[in-house]
C-alpha cells in the first residue's frame, strides 16, 4: 500500500483543460517528474495540446503498438487521497488518479512490454478528444494500433474484484477476433482468472467510445469503486469531493492483469 500512496501523493494532482489543450499541467508535470527521479526507462516520445504518450527509451517504436490510455482530466475540485482506518480501502478523488498511478507504478518497474505505447488523456469528461489527439498523432507517424486498453474507475457492481473488462469493441484487425463475443474470450484467455465484463450497452461510456469511433479494437479495464459513504448519492457520486473507496489490496492484481493483457495482444499475430 505504501507504494500507491507515494505515487499518489505525486500524480493525485490539479489536472484542467479547456477541451482545446490543457490549462493546467499540474498532474502531468508530477507524473514527469515521478518517473525521472525514478530512473523509469520510459520517457516522453510525442505531446500534443490534450495529450502525452511515452514509450520505452532506447526502442523504436513498432508499427502496430499496444495502446494503454488512462485520462489526466479531472472534475474535483479538491484531490486527496489515505487510507480508510482499519481497512484494506484506500478513499480519495481516484478518477482518474488511481489507474494513472498504476501506470506509473508499472513504469517505474518497467513491467509494461516495449511494443506498448502510454497516453495520458485530456478531455475525457467531456468528448474525448484528448482520445482523438493520439491518434492523429500515431497515424502521423505511420503507427496503426493493433488495440487501445483504456484505463479508468467503475461503480460499485463488481466491488471486491481487483478489475472489470468493460466497453469491449472489436475490429477486423491481425489475428484479433472480430466479434465482440471472441474479443472478450481472447481478453480472459490472457488472466489468471475470470474477471467481471460489463458489455457497453451496459457501461459507463468513456474514452473507449471514442477510440471505437477511430476504428481500432479497444476496451477498458477498470477499477471497482464504491461510494465514499453509504448509499449513492446521486449518479455523480464518482466526480464528489469526497472522493471514492477503492480496494487497496487489489491494486496489485489489477496492474498484474494490465500487464498480462498487453504481452498477449503484443503476442496475438
Amino acid at each position: 500500500m505504501h507504494q500507491i500512496l507515494s505515487i499518489l501523493d505525486e500524480v493525485n494532482l490539479p489536472s484542467r483543460d479547456d477541451q482545446t489543450r490543457f490549462v493546467d499541467t499540474t498532474r502531468l508535470d508530477g507524473i514527469a517528474k515521478c518517473l525521472g527521479d525514478g530512473g523509469s526507462p520510459w520517457a516522453l516520445r510525442f505531446s500534443g495540446p490534450l495529450f502525452r504518450i511515452y514509450g520505452r527509451s532506447g526502442v523504436q517504436p513498432v508499427p502496430d503498438p499496444v495502446v494503454i490510455s488512462s485520462h489526466a482530466d479531472s472534475n474535483y475540485g479538491v484531490h486527496q487521497h489515505g487510507q480508510v482506518e482499519g481497512t484494506q480501502e484506500l478513499l480519495g478523488t481516484f478518477d482518474n488518479s488511481i489507474t494513472n498511478a498504476v501506470l506509473v507504478g508499472l513504469m517505474l518497474e518497467d513491467r509494461l512490454p516495449p511494443g506498448c505505447l502510454v497516453a495520458f488523456t485530456g478531455d475525457e469528461e467531456n468528448d474525448s478528444e484528448g482520445a482523438a489527439g493520439v491518434m492523429a498523432c500515431l497515424r502521423g507517424e505511420g503507427m496503426e494500433p493493433r488495440a487501445v486498453i483504456v484505463l479508468d474507475i467503475t461503480d460499485d457492481r463488481h466491488y471486491g474484484h481487483p478489475c472489470t473488462l468493460e466497453n469491449y469493441f472489436a475490429k477486423h484487425r491481425g489475428a484479433l477476433p472480430a466479434t465482440e463475443e471472441g474479443f472478450l474470450e481472447c481478453l480472459q484467455a490472457a488472466l489468471e482468472a475470470r474477471i467481471p465484463h460489463v458489455h457497453h450497452d451496459d457501461a459507463w461510456p468513456d474514452e473507449s467510445w471514442r477510440y471505437e469511433e477511430e476504428d481500432v479494437p479497444v476496451f477498458s479495464l477498470c477499477v471497482p469503486t464504491r461510494p465514499a459513504r453509504p448509499g449513492h448519492p446521486g449518479d455523480g457520486w464518482m466526480h464528489l469531493d469526497e472522493g471514492v473507496r477503492v480496494r487497496a489490496d487489489l491494486i496489485p492484481e489489477y496492474g498484474n492483469s494490465l500487464a498480462r493483457l498487453c504481452q498477449h495482444l503484443l503476442q496475438s499475430r
